[in-house]
């Protein structure tokens, strides 16, 4: 995962600084905030495959007509805020836990997205208010009220979750 979204970043021409996988001795430490932020699994989720069945506190959830939940980020969040990313080992790479954790921009964020094959994500406020997640059952699912109330503010005012 993480040489794939590097090939993507290098394609699209992105300065490498928008996306950046975070330091392993950084790693532990964040990946657990946000399990114990946001999940009911705690520190004890790194491996659990689909965190989106243990969110805690207010969520909303969004169906979307297919994969491309990338397509509501610019009404969301704006496309300079740095954020967490945590991506889905899809591929089995991960010699620990089953999460790759970047910190980058939002704007990089979704043009990475859009070009890599659906998987399942999670983007974190960096000061862990908020987190907007993709599941394989084409699910946006916002947890938090900053988040939560974008979310539904977004999706009232579009007529199919498809359209961007």
């Amino acid at each position: 995962m993480r040489t794939e979204i590097a090939r993507v970043m290098e394609a699209l021409h992105l300065p490498p600084e928008d996306l950046v996988a975070v330091r392993p001795t950084q790693y532990r430490a964040v990946l657990n905030r946000i399990l114990e932020t946001f999940t009911v699994y705690g520190a004890q989720g790194q491996e659990r495959l689909w965190l989106w069945e243990g969110f805690k506190g207010e969520h909303f959830a969004l169906p979307l007509d297919e994969p491309g939940g990338w397509h509501w980020l610019s009404r969301l969040v704006p496309p300079d805020e740095q954020v967490w990313l945590l991506a889905e080992d899809w591929d089995g790479q991960k010699l620990e836990g089953n999460y790759w954790l970047f910190r980058g921009r939002v704007g990089a964020i979704g043009a990475v997205l859009r070009e890599l094959f659906a998987f399942e994500y999670y983007i974190v406020a960096k000061d862990f208010q908020w987190l907007l997640c993709e599941t394989h059952h084409n699910m946006l699912i916002g947890v938090g009220t900053h988040i939560t109330e974008r979310l539904k503010a977004a999706a009232k005012l579009s007529p199919s979750s498809s359209d961007s």
